[in-house]
């Protein structure tokens, strides 16, 4: 009997919403307000453990890459789901000591965010081999969708059931909801070829795009550039975004609502960039889309330098709104990248490897921000290092383009 030919959109869309979940963490500016409140934590140690949170993922990325060959990608998102949702219900429990919140929160809670992210992503791109911009910026964008979709219901749930309960309740749906996406997700069959599509022809000159292990990647200096151009990238916009709610009511004098609808829009914007930019990248290829985007960040640092008391808010969040589709945009297009730098089969293993510059970026960027800014209580200097920081990042996009047209030696792989 034939077996039921599956639809790769349903996978994309279920592989979405689980990240979406997981994505849920990006809500934590909600969620540490009461903790701080009733345990007294500081808010260093409440960014600690959102450190923990995100900065682990790329340890958990990097072993679902090296082992999802023999796995699969459903046993890997169904223990993810289940360490995402115990880590919710066990902060529940969190008490005045720190290494509870670390722990709970932190630790386990980026096992399960590194699983299910570090595995729907190179499975999505396997089953879209023609639109790789496009599923990967999905995928990412459901991950960085997460604040934009769950913060407000979060500040409801915590009126209502207190910051234990909304632990504990969230945690009990997402342990249910993840687990069961992951039996409707499953890698396409080897060979894949969606119908229609004619796989392009290797261009005569251009360094090979065969699969490399992780190992192999490590060797080769444009692994060196990609980190260092994602951790350019995202530092500059990781730091202007903790920092949004501040230079709104610095700059502007702005008030509370205005604030949060400036950091609501420029999580739109973050979340929209991640797909939009995917999808652009496959019509005009990933390193021209990774430069616009970028350029236009460059831009918005810049236009934010001008703002003061006197600058219409609308413009304001538009400036800000710049900002987010870079950050977003440079996060959705970067697995498409890596897969067509070292080839599809261990893309996770590989992405994970290259995601250690997120994590460089989630504590440079910030806490250069923040040192600048207190001390000089001024933004210009942090807008202008994220400017600086977002140059850096164009001028190894177009070293990495020299280093893809490196002649290869020995049939190998580009230096």
């Amino acid at each position: 009997m034939m077996e039921k030919k599956k639809n790769r959109w349903v996978i994309l869309g279920i592989s979405f919403v689980a990240n979406l979940i997981v994505g849920s963490a990006y809500a934590w500016g909600v969620l540490s307000v009461p903790l701080r409140e009733e345990f007294g934590f500081t808010t260093a140690q409440t960014g600690l453990a959102f450190s923990f949170a995100l900065g682990l993922i790329a340890i958990w990325m990097t072993l679902s890459g090296k082992i999802i060959g023999k796995t699969g990608p459903r046993l890997l998102i169904f223990i993810g789901g289940l360490a995402a949702g115990a880590s919710w219900i066990l902060s529940s429990f969190i008490t005045a000591a720190p290494w509870t919140m670390f722990v709970y929160y932190g630790v386990i809670g980026s096992i399960g965010i590194g699983l299910v992210y570090g595995t729907c992503v190179p499975t999505a791109l396997k089953w879209f081999p023609d639109k790789r911009g496009l599923a990967g910026g999905i995928i990412v964008g459901g991950f960085g969708g997460g604040a934009v979709v769950f913060a407000e219901i979060f500040r409801s749930t915590i009126a209502a059931w207190g910051i234990q309960g909304t632990f504990m309740n969230f945690g009990i749906a997402f342990i249910i909801i993840v687990p069961l996406a992951a039996l409707l997700i499953s890698a396409p069959p080897e060979g894949y070829v969606p119908d229609g599509w004619t796989p392009p022809k290797p261009v005569e000159g251009m360094a090979s795009t065969a699969d490399l292990t992780p190992s192999e990647a490590l060797k080769t200096g444009r692994f060196w550039v990609l980190l260092l151009i994602f951790a350019f990238a995202l530092t500059g916009g990781i730091g202007i975004i903790g920092q949004a709610g501040n230079i709104a009511v610095h700059r502007l004098g702005a008030a509370a609502a205005q604030t949060s609808m400036a950091v609501l829009f420029l999580g739109v914007a973050n979340t929209l960039g991640r797909i939009i930019w995917g999808l652009v990248s496959d019509k005009i290829g990933r390193n021209n889309a990774l430069i616009l985007m970028i350029l236009i960040s460059i831009v918005s640092f810049s236009l934010l330098l001008t703002t003061n008391e006197n600058t219409a808010f609308p413009l304001f969040v538009i400036y800000l709104m710049g900002v987010g589709q870079g950050f977003g945009g440079v996060a959705g297009v970067f697995p498409a990248i890596i897969a067509e730098n070292f080839g599809i089969t261990h893309t996770g293993a590989i992405f994970g490897l290259v995601f250690f510059g997120f994590t460089i970026a989630a504590f440079a960027g910030p806490t250069i921000q923040g040192a600048i800014f207190d001390n000089t209580n001024s933004h210009n200097g942090g807008l202008l290092f994220s400017a600086i920081a977002g140059i850096t990042a164009i001028v190894l996009t177009i070293i990495l383009l020299q280093v893809k047209r490196r002649v290869l030696l020995k049939g190998g792989q580009a230096a």
